[in-house]
């Protein structure tokens, strides 16, 4: 698994998993819990089950490894993301 480390970030946020599986998991779980149902009535009942649904998968989460560092993560990337629109603009 490789790992894609910002210039500037710490090293130990380098340790953030490089793969969707966080996201693909909570889908899963999501999944799990919502499959019995066979009559979907509308739209809005779909967002019930679904936020249902992701507040039981929750209990279920860990942390992921350096959370903490997010942040740090967080104003690179928008920092990175703000420079590259003033080069363009």
């Amino acid at each position: 698994m490789l790992h894609h480390q910002p210039a500037g970030c710490a090293t130990h946020t380098a340790t953030l998993p490089a793969t969707t599986n966080i996201i693909e998991s909570s889908h899963a779980g999501v999944r799990v819990r919502a499959w019995r149902v066979a009559n979907w009535q509308n739209g809005s009942m779909v967002r019930r089950w679904m936020a249902s649904a992701s507040v039981k998968a929750e209990k279920n989460f860990r942390r992921i490894m350096g959370y903490r560092e997010l942040w740090t993560l967080e104003t690179i990337l928008s920092e990175s993301q703000f420079a590259t629109q003033q080069a363009v603009a």
